[in-house]
């Protein structure tokens, strides 16, 4: 089971956001100033500021190590539980109606990870940047439980959802998105984190979770055989850390140095 981070508050920054629409509810859905970035495989992310961080906005989607070498992959089962490499893979598309293809897949939600390619020398993201430590990532989430401590995940998630009651372009059945909430959890995207639910590859080789969470790597180590990460969901208001098995692959959201 998940368990839920409690925030400590430790300082507080304006963010500049401007609002492009509201419904009856009043619910508003926030656009940014993104920066870019590109990684060695010529792919362009945005990238946001929040409070003293610089994050990607999109997750990671390259095939190379920093220094040109390729991340292994093609794996599938056991053979992606026992290796002992870093290794990557692509959420298959027939797994979600409407998309066609496997780069499909990696435009909308990017690629699954293992633990030994977040973490290896030859560095997963760009120059410059960095995968996340589990004190990076408490610190994002203590920001966002700054701004609303009731519903913060609504906050890092895109808005991008089925049945969206913001409307426009934030409600839609098409991916990359969000799946419906019947409680009513949504996306706001009030800091700029953008939050896709990419699924997880689990250790033994079978994927789950595509469009209801998405789970992303910090570069600390946890307990005995896993590393921490952190989880938001589609019906859930509060942001998960969560000790997950090094075989698992998760998405990958670099921070900069």
């Amino acid at each position: 089971m998940h368990r839920l981070y409690a925030p400590m508050v430790f300082l507080a920054l304006l963010l500049i956001v401007t609002a492009c629409s509201k419904d009856e509810n009043d619910i508003t859905h926030y656009e940014h100033d993104y920066g870019t970035l590109v990684d060695i495989d010529g792919n362009e992310y945005k990238t946001i500021t929040i409070g003293n961080q610089k994050w990607m906005a999109q997750n990671l989607r390259t095939t190379r190590y920093a220094n040109g070498d390729e991340i292994v992959t093609g794996l599938e089962g056991e053979d992606w539980w026992v290796a002992t490499q870093g290794l990557y893979t692509v959420y298959p598309h027939d797994f979600l109606s409407g998309v066609d293809y496997d780069q499909d897949v990696i435009d909308a939600y990017g690629l699954l990870y293992n633990f030994r390619a977040a973490v290896d020398g030859r560095g997963l993201c760009p120059e410059g940047w960095r995968v996340p430590s589990l004190d990076d990532v408490n610190e994002l989430i203590t920001f966002a439980y700054l701004f609303d401590g009731d519903e913060p995940a609504a906050l890092l998630k895109s808005c991008l959802q089925v049945n969206s009651k913001i409307g426009g372009k934030c409600d839609t059945g098409e991916h990359p998105r969000w799946n419906e909430d019947p409680n009513g959890n949504l996306g706001t995207n009030q800091l700029g984190f953008s939050a896709l639910p990419g699924g997880v590859i689990f250790s033994e080789g079978n994927f789950a979770g595509i469009g209801s969470f998405g789970r992303w790597w910090t570069s600390s180590t946890a307990e005995v055989n896993d590393s921490h990460s952190f989880t938001l969901y589609h019906n859930n208001p509060l942001i998960g850390t969560i000790g997950s098995s090094r075989p698992d692959g998760h998405s990958i959201r670099c921070i900069k140095n």
